[in-house]
């Protein structure tokens, strides 16, 4: 049939999968609707495999390329078991196993398009009814299918891969009919059409589990029984072509998503495919596919023109949570909210009246009273169940949330603004973000699920994407490339996008030379980078919380997340142009490190049988912070001074916000006074500020030691509390509307355009208009504009900043006064940026001694215990000293590293200048590892040794306790099993005998029988066995069996080892340093604990590189100059010595500016051989063989005192 228009052919895809397929779709949902605009086409489909993550992304770039979006989905069907379905039963049995798994059903498929919102809505039922069958193989079953005909807006289109289609395949026409006739009773005569596709497969062209399926006819067959079919039944045909990809040369990247998704190498039998037709063809392509039935090609135009936008987009859609009308519902807010105002500070200013009735006027316009009465409901929720709850974000700036008791920051106090949080000009709800204590953060999930129900609840979703690391190893295995040579690639790959892979390998100077686009290698980068950002799969969202009215599955389609909670497949990019309300619940470790701080003060366990008594009694405490006899974190007062001493010294490891080696080289720098300080440190140490340079002259205008500069008095208001430096986002506003005479709302809007080249382009020609017109001098108006424009794409909120500030200040305050249970919290939780061996070195440095785990004593978690002096002393390797001090001698040459004895102090007191495990007593406090600190030991065996203790000896441990063989030898590694087996008093001589003792005891258990039937067998009376001798455990070995076992050493630390080495290469421990000269040259060396690289103004790269000995903490940058000589060195070495010269930029401490840096283990290995010249005068990036060797040998010596990679590895993560 000729075509009878010389028109350009009417078509639009009905069957187009995006990249939220995951991993079956190349085409990003942006993309497909500006090439189908491209191509000339007046709609489009997407169609996503089980989902609709692409839909939100999708619809708002179909309007902006002017296309009609069509929402569709595909999902899989199973009723074979049904009438004459009967003949589709084969496809649902599993394939074969491939790769030790079983691979997943080849099910038949349907595209399903929705007609408008209210079919948009059955494909969101029945996609989560979908996943809700069977999390691994989502499909639809015969019962299921009525929720498709809800509201007969939905048409199904029965391709190729539907029950239909595999029908006509086997040549079942009859069958098909009954297929097809099911379909159309169910949708109505016109909600089923029949999907003819044209990809040029030859007879048995398709493939199932990687082997020619007998069943295929070829598509010049199938598409006449699909025609015949149309034709006996009188159902419409349309032109389909199941796109995948764009162009044909992107199909070989369909093909790897394709074998990642399925687990199999990248081979022809496993691709599923002989031609690359599947991309989207454009019209005039189809029109010649379809070039004697171009009827079906206007078929499938008509059908999408009758489907109408199915997803509106923008606006605001505030739920209904507390029931009330909207009027009663605006008394109750403010009621409360004046209630709270009053119980929080007494009788209100003017100001803060004020500001309240302003508040309220505008949550009055916007009719968001539910959202605040919701929130403050879920709060009092949280803080009735005893979880610490804070808020965060820009709603700390608003007075209403404050008197709500929502948050604890007086936004009146600080100077908050209220726009900043809620803006009558942004058509987005407010965000308001709590913060929970993490391991409580699914009972707050739980408690709001109770609160509101299953049908208003659900948690954001979020999609995770192929990344630089990621996509080398899912490519890698793909490729078929060795697992070990794809493992040591992607470990040496820094953390950056796949795209741009190969520009790290040419920019960054440790990855030069290192041959990692080499051969097949260069391959697997240029297909990695393919895949860069394509969602891998679907997550639960950190913290997200979707709230709705009713009905929420006619909304978004819902999956399980592994815990069961219920997933929305949209993200909170979706969620929010969509105007509906998120609620952020963030679970955070410290406040879960300070809920087990207050615990121990005050004797709470959570665990019966592990009770405790209070570590503080309030009447000798000395400690503020207490109400009605209990600790209480709410109580800490703002101003206490040891608070601001501690911080001022630079001895924040472990506290919140200010731990990093920047943020305490800032601190020392700022020297803070109050918590207004802690705000402006907050957000001093961010991108923008940094780019912008901002740091160097606030600190010394601050200190008086430049004056106070503006470039206009018009700005003065604004950034007279920052010394007339931009620091906040607030003050980026501030000043616009200084600048402009625009309100606080507008001048936000300003300050968001600045986040793109085009916004900061139209913002400066506002403003410059604005400005002039209000006679302002251009060359203050151009320096200000260049100062905002270069700060607030990267700033900060103040609110944000003032909202951190409580729980930095609060957990200040518990280091300062309870640093024992403090940091008996942060071995819990691990909170920080810092390894948990860094926390019990950090415990050291302060006097508080570290027990290891124990079967008899330890709890699952850290605690604090009390210590006889002597014991504690011999802990912390005072013993020595102490007892030559008694006898009149110096004890100074005996203290360990860093340590002083005062003339005057009774004691010696430790590097850090504070004895902060001193009792009034006279005995010591100390912390104890919790059993969980063991890693080989599960947590059920954790449940069980707690339950059934205490053990009379390892025959009674063994027999009762159900521990695996791994987790006895790493509780014996540990010390944990020292107690119960006697070792050294009457038991086993040491650990490493202890491990002996266990290897047979547990050994003894699979043998018995065994070893029974030997001795009944025996004939001979034979003497017993001599027992093993084994030689003494040394130093080395009991760290690296420690390490292995928890990732802490107990015994030593780390460095000790090396001490003759580091002795003969002068280096200058942490304690030292603090005197050294500025300018002076020294060498440093420790353990790696932290790597920072923060922009710069100056574009160049920075290393901020932090040390750990055994004295404290050594700060080393490396600027762009020496990264050539140092950068692999610092990247990839555990135990690292950089050589620099010491600077100091602040009143407290100092830092080495690096020039060298060597890997302590290459040294080590030099210096025993004799070769230490020859290592020193090393640089840069060694080559691919001394890459492979090192990874070998590991980063550590080699001999009596080194430690091997594997022995460090744990230690290193925790």
């Amino acid at each position: 049939m000729a075509r009878s228009s010389t028109g350009p052919p009417r078509f639009a895809h009905l069957a187009a999968r995006s990249t939220f397929s995951l991993r079956d779709g190349t085409i990003p949902p942006e993309r497909l609707a500006a090439a189908a605009a491209a191509a000339g086409m007046t709609h489009v489909a997407l169609t996503d495999r089980d989902g609709v993550g692409g839909a939100v992304r999708f619809v708002r770039a179909a309007e902006g390329a002017g296309v009609v979006p069509v929402l569709g989905v595909d999902l899989a069907v199973r009723t074979g078991a049904t009438g004459g379905d009967d003949a589709v039963v084969p496809d649902h049995r599993p394939g074969p196993a491939v790769g030790g798994r079983r691979r997943a059903p080849d099910l038949p498929r349907v595209v399903l398009l929705a007609r408008d919102a209210d079919g948009f809505a059955d494909l969101c039922r029945a996609t989560t009814r979908a996943h809700a069958n069977d999390r691994a193989v989502p499909h639809l079953r015969a019962e299921d299918l009525g929720l498709l005909a809800t509201s007969g807006r939905v048409v199904a289109v029965l391709g190729p891969d539907a029950p239909v289609g595999r029908l006509l395949a086997r040549g079942r026409p009859d069958a098909a009919a009954a297929e097809l006739a099911r379909w159309r009773d169910l949708l109505g005569p016109d909600g089923a059409v029949l999907g003819v596709r044209d990809h040029r497969v030859a007879p048995g062209g398709r493939r199932v589990h990687g082997r020619p399926d007998p069943d295929e006819p070829g598509d010049d067959a199938r598409i006449a029984r699909t025609l015949a079919l149309a034709a006996r039944t009188g159902a419409t045909a349309v032109a389909v072509n199941d796109v995948r990809h764009e162009r044909p040369g992107d199909a070989v990247v369909a093909d790897v998503l394709r074998c990642v998704r399925l687990g199999v190498p990248l081979a022809d039998r496993h691709v599923g495919r002989t031609t690359s037709a599947a991309h989207l063809a454009d019209p005039a392509t189809m029109a010649r596919r379809f070039r004697e039935r171009p009827d079906l090609l206007a078929a499938a135009a008509d059908l999408a023109a009758s489907c109408a936008p199915a997803l509106p987009v923008g606006g605001i859609r505030a739920p209904r949570l507390t029931g009330l009308e909207p009027v009663a519902a605006a008394r109750a807010l403010r009621a409360r909210a004046e209630a709270g105002l009053v119980r929080r500070l007494g009788p209100p200013t003017t100001a803060a009246a004020e500001r309240l009735v302003r508040e309220l006027a505008a949550i009055d316009a916007s009719g968001l009273h539910d959202l605040f009465l919701a929130v403050a409901d879920v709060v009092a929720d949280v803080r009735a169940m005893g979880i610490l709850v804070a808020c965060r974000g820009s709603a700390a700036g608003s007075l209403v949330c404050y008197a709500l008791g929502i948050g604890d920051v007086d936004p009146v106090a600080h100077g908050l603004s209220f726009e900043r949080f809620m803006n009558p000009w942004r058509d987005e709800l407010p965000d308001i973000d709590l913060d929970v204590e993490s391991h409580r953060r699914e009972d707050v999930y739980d408690r709001v699920l109770a609160r509101y129900g299953a049908e208003r609840v659900a948690c954001v979703g979020m999609y995770e994407t192929f990344q630089g690391r990621s996509a080398v190893r899912e490519v890698g295995a793909a490729l078929g490339l060795p697992a070990e040579e794809v493992a040591r690639v992607a470990s040496r790959v820094p953390h950056v996008r796949a795209r741009d892979l190969r520009r790290a390998l040419d920019r960054l100077p440790e990855l030069a030379g290192s041959r990692l686009d080499a051969g097949a290698l260069g391959t697997l980068l240029d297909l990695a980078a393919r895949l860069d950002g394509m969602p891998r799969h679907l997550a639960m969202h950190p913290c997200g919380i979707l709230l709705s009215d009713d009905g929420l599955t006619g909304r978004t389609p819902l999956q399980r997340s592994a815990h069961g909670y219920p997933v929305s497949q949209l993200d909170k990019d979706d969620v929010a142009a969509l105007g509906w309300l998120k609620l952020d619940v963030l679970g955070v470790r410290m406040l879960s490190a300070m809920r087990h701080c207050v615990d121990l003060v005050n004797g709470v366990t959570r665990d019966p049988r592990v009770p405790r008594a209070p570590t503080r009694d309030p009447a000798t405490a000395g400690v503020p912070g207490w109400t009605d006899g209990r600790f209480d974190v709410g109580a800490i007062p703002d101003d206490d001074p040891a608070t601001y001493d501690l911080i001022r010294s630079t001895h924040s490891v472990g506290v919140f916000q200010i731990e990093s080696p920047g943020q305490r080289e800032l601190l020392g720098r700022l020297q803070p006074t109050g918590i207004g300080d802690l705000v402006a440190e907050i957000s001093l140490f961010r991108p923008g500020p940094m780019r912008a340079d901002m740091v160097t002259p606030y600190v010394a205008r601050r200190h008086g030691e430049e004056p106070v500069a503006h470039a206009h008095p018009v700005l003065a208001p604004v950034l007279d509390e920052t010394f007339g430096v931009i620091v906040y986002h607030e003050q980026v506003m501030g000043v616009l509307a200084a600048l402009t005479g625009c309100d606080a709302g507008y001048a936000d809007l300003l300050r968001r355009r600045l986040a793109d080249p085009e916004g900061v382009r139209l913002v400066r020609r506002f403003v410059r208009d604005r400005a002039a017109a209000r006679g302002l001098p251009s060359d203050a108006v151009e320096r200000v504009l260049d100062d905002v424009a270069s700060f607030a794409a990267f700033g900060f909120c103040k609110a944000h900043a003032a909202a951190f500030a409580v729980p930095t200040q609060r957990s200040a305050f518990l280091k300062a006064h309870l640093l024992p249970e403090f940091m008996a919290g942060l071995i819990a939780h691990d909170p920080g940026m810092y390894p948990r061996r860094m926390i019990v070195e950090e415990c050291r440095l302060w006097a508080v001694p570290v027990l290891g785990p124990d079967v008899h004593a330890s709890g699952r978690d850290a605690h604090v215990e009390v210590l006889d002096g002597d014991e504690a002393d011999a802990l912390l390797g005072l013993t020595a000293a102490r007892e030559t001090a008694a006898r009149g001698g110096d004890p100074a040459p005996l203290l360990p590293d860093g340590w002083s004895w005062p003339v005057d102090a009774p004691r010696p007191l430790p590097p850090t200048g504070r004895d902060a495990g001193a009792r009034p007593d006279g005995r010591r406090w100390a912390v104890r590892l919790g059993l969980d600190a063991v890693g080989e030991v599960a947590g059920d065996e954790v449940e069980r040794l707690l339950e059934l203790r205490p053990f009379v000896d390892l025959a009674d441990l063994r027999a009762r306790a159900g521990l695996a063989r791994p987790g006895a030898l790493a509780l014996a590694a540990a010390g944990a099993l020292d107690g119960v087996a006697r070792v050294g008093v009457g038991g086993p001589r040491d650990r490493r005998a202890l491990r002996l003792a266990v290897e047979e005891a547990w050994a003894g258990r699979a043998t018995a029988r065994a070893g029974a039937r030997a001795a009944a067998q025996a004939t001979l009376p034979l003497p017993p066995p001599a027992p093993p001798t084994l030689p003494p455990e040394r130093r080395g070995d009991r760290l690296r069996a420690e390490l292995a076992a928890t990732g802490v050493e107990l015994t030593t630390h780390v460095v000790a080892p090396y001490a003759p080495l580091l002795r003969a290469l002068g280096v200058t421990d942490a304690h030292a340093l603090r005197d050294a000269p500025t300018g002076a040259r020294v060498r440093v060396a420790g353990v790696r604990v932290a790597l920072q690289s923060p922009p710069q103004r100056s574009g160049d790269r920075v290393l901020f590189l932090s040390l750990d000995d055994r004295t404290g903490q050594v700060q080393v940058t490396f600027f762009a100059r020496s990264l050539p000589d140092c950068a692999w060195v610092v990247r990839t070495a555990w135990l690292v010595v950089t050589e620099g010269v010491v600077s100091r930029r602040g009143r407290r401490g100092a830092t080495v500016v690096g020039r060298r840096a060597w890997d302590l283990a290459r040294l080590w290995r030099a210096w025993q051989a004799g070769d230490l010249d020859a290592a020193l005068a090393e640089r840069g990036t060694p080559g691919v063989g001394a890459q492979d060797a090192a990874g070998r040998d590991g980063s550590a010596a080699a001999g009596a005192a080194g430690l091997t990679a594997s022995e460090w590895g744990r230690g290193s993560r925790r």
